[in-house]
Order: C-alpha cells, then sequence, then structure tokens
C-alpha cells in the first residue's frame, strides 16, 4: 500500500515537488497505450473463478511485470491493495484529474511518482477496456501496543541506542498484529464478493509481498466452493535472484523481517530480536530511496556490537555521509 499523510508545511513542498517531477514525466506514460488488447474470453470461462494474488514490491519492475501478467491472464476483475476512495471510480473516468487525485499520496522520490502515476494509468486503460478495478485494503482499528512487561528486569537509565531498540522491536510486534489483522479483514471482503457474485472470473489480486498468508486465509473463506481455484505469483523471488543471488528473505529489511517472525507466531531468540532491531536503526540512519537495497545488503552483515558502536557515530550525519562511514567500516573489516 502507498502511504497517505495529513497537511504540513514541509509535507506540501515535498508533494508539490513530486507534482512537478510527475508533470515532466507524464509523456512516458502518454506515449502509448499500455495494454494494446485483451483477447476475448475461452468458451466455458464464465462458469469458473480463478483468484491469483501477485505478490509485489510496490516498484516499476513489478509494474512492468503486472502489465506482463494482465495482458497474458486477460483479468475480468483487479483488486488493489489500498482503502477505498469515493474519488477513485471518477479519477479512472477523468471526471477527476490524475495530478488532483494523485495530492493525497506521499511521493517521496521518483520512483515513486513514476510507479504511481504508471499504474493509475494502466487501471484507466483497464477500465475504458471494461476490466472491473476495485479497491481493498480494510485497516484494522484500536490495535493495543505492545507494552514493556518483559523487560523488567532491564536496568535503568538506558542508553538512546538502548531506548531506540526497545521502540523497534515493539513497532515490529505493532506490525504484526495490524498485518494479521489487515490479511484477515482483506481476505474476508474478497471472499465476500466472490461468494456473492459480484466478483467472478478471472480476479488478480494485488498484495504486498508480505502478506503471502491471504492466499491461505481466502482459500479457508472459500472452501466447499465449486469452481474456485486460487493461485498466487511471486515476482520478487525472481527479481531478487537476478539482484541479490539468493533468497527473498534477504531483500527485507531488518525490522520487515522481524515483523514477518511474530506474524507467523514465532518468537526469535532475545539475541536474534534485538541484532534485527539494532540493524534497523543503523538502516534508518542511513537509507535513502535510491541506495535502499544496497543499505539492506551492507546492514545484514552487521553484528549487534558492530551496530551499537556505529550507532553513536553516525547518528548525528547526513544519509549520505552515514552510508559512507559504514560502508568504510565494512571494507576496512574485510566484510
Amino acid at each position: 500500500m502507498v502511504a497517505t499523510v495529513k497537511g504540513g508545511g514541509e509535507e506540501v513542498k515535498r508533494q508539490a515537488e513530486a507534482m512537478e517531477r510527475l508533470r515532466e514525466f507524464n509523456k512516458l506514460f502518454a506515449a502509448e497505450p499500455k495494454i494494446k488488447e485483451l483477447p476475448g474470453k475461452q468458451s466455458g470461462a464464465e462458469s469458473k473463478t480463478t483468484v491469483t494474488f501477485f505478490f509485489e514490491s510496490h516498484t516499476l519492475p513489478h509494474l512492468r511485470t503486472f502489465e506482463e501478467h494482465i495482458t497474458k491472464k486477460k483479468p475480468d476483475v483487479i483488486v488493489l491493495e489500498e482503502p477505498k476512495d469515493p474519488r477513485f471510480i471518477p479519477m479512472l473516468e477523468g471526471k477527476i484529474s490524475m495530478e488532483e487525485y494523485l495530492q493525497k499520496y506521499v511521493l517521496a522520490s521518483l520512483e515513486s511518482v513514476l510507479f504511481v502515476k504508471g499504474r493509475y494509468e494502466l487501471m484507466r486503460e483497464l477500465h475504458e477496456k471494461g476490466v472491473k478495478i476495485e479497491q481493498s485494503d480494510p485497516q484494522p482499528t484500536n490495535i493495543i501496543g505492545v507494552m514493556e512487561k518483559e523487560r523488567k528486569s532491564t536496568p535503568f537509565p538506558r542508553s538512546d541506542f538502548e531506548i531506540k531498540l526497545l521502540i523497534e522491536i515493539d513497532s515490529a510486534k505493532v506490525d504484526a498484529r495490524k498485518d494479521k489483522a489487515r490479511e484477515e479483514m482483506r481476505s474476508k471482503e474478497i471472499a465476500e464478493k466472490i461468494r456473492g457474485g459480484e466478483w467472478s472470473g478471472e480476479i488478480l489480486v494485488e498484495a504486498g509481498a508480505s502478506h503471502t498468508r491471504m492466499k491461505n486465509i481466502l482459500k479457508e473463506e472459500l472452501k466447499g466452493i465449486e469452481n474456485v481455484r486460487i493461485e498466487a505469483l511471486y515476482p520478487l523471488k525472481e527479481l531478487t535472484a537476478k539482484t541479490f543471488g539468493g533468497p527473498i528473505l534477504k531483500v527485507h529489511q531488518p525490522l520487515d523481517e522481524l515483523t514477518r517472525i511474530y506474524k507467523y507466531e514465532k518468537q526469535p531468540s532475545e539475541d536474534r530480536e534485538k541484532l534485527m532491531a539494532a540493524r534497523q536503526l543503523i538502516f534508518e540512519t542511513m537509507a535513502k530511496t535510491t541506495t535502499i537495497d544496497e543499505t539492506i545488503k551492507i546492514v545484514n552483515r552487521l553484528s549487534y556490537e558492530e551496530c551499537k558502536n556505529l550507532f553513536d557515530e553516525i547518528k548525528g550525519m547526513g544519509k549520505d555521509d552515514a552510508f559512507k562511514q559504514v560502508e568504510n567500516y565494512l571494507k576496512d573489516k574485510g566484510k
């Protein structure tokens, strides 16, 4: 899901700059239709429903893969991973301008501008061709934060590093609870639409790469219903192999990996928990949108003690300087 933000001087300025870049790059998406043809359905397809989850990372490479899959599978329904917005259909129909609709989004990088713009241009074309475009991402409320009841034995005062470490761990636990609730709510919403006959045929469901639980949840929700098949695509696995030469877990930010563990109701050892939280602190201090992949590679090579020592060195630096400092540290250590 692309995050939204309320007003504020700095955010307004940043969004204005992003909108200017969006106008500059309009021509990249207006040059020609992305989906030139959606061939007709095969005979008998009306009686069958296939739900395909497309687990992605909301980046430009995945937008291209998304387009390719749409051309191949010819979906009747596309379910985007975003909360319902009453202005969405008017935007698809051209009654609301793209720029006006996108004002609500945080467009922090050029890639974000291009991804969001390209995604909605694609949805407009598909809407015109008769594909049903839906939004679904119910947001849970009243998720209770995690208290420090298990940390009474930790002596005070704590260092700045230790305090931030606990905040990261609590954040991961709360995020895991929210993610689980979102996945369950969204799966049930999709199941209701299918059971009620509102959605049928080829249904393509967009979902973040960390929400793979949804496939099994939806299977359980639709158990016993005939002529419904549930499939999944994992394009991030292929991209990961090309980019990192290793498994998908290597591309998770440390906090995302910790959240994933909690979400599957596993409890890491205290050392593992602290290590991932410590790596996340370093990641947040040095990561820029243009260097995220490289930053993940770097921080996942650091030990807990290295993170603790580096944190004090780089916490007052700009991101470029912090990145160079950590990168040089690893080079000096031969890691």
